[in-house]
């Protein structure tokens, strides 16, 4: 056993279940840090008409598009 486990837990991390919770945990995550981010560099998020949009995923689709 692992050192400085009392208790071991098994558990089923390929479940559907625990899938959908590690990436609900990943979005938040990742969600928070970029919400502290535009906050921190002065942005309103609660302000903004539209969501903002990330420049490589808008480069991305314009060539997409062309293809």
């Amino acid at each position: 056993s692992p050192a400085g486990i009392d208790y071991p837990i098994p558990g089923n991390d390929d479940a559907a279940r625990a899938i959908a919770l590690y990436c609900d945990l990943i979005t938040r995550a990742a969600l928070d840090g970029m919400t502290t981010q535009m906050g921190r560099a002065g942005v309103d998020i609660g302000s903004l008409d539209a969501a903002p949009v990330e420049e490589t995923l808008v480069e991305e689709a314009a060539v997409a598009a062309e293809a």
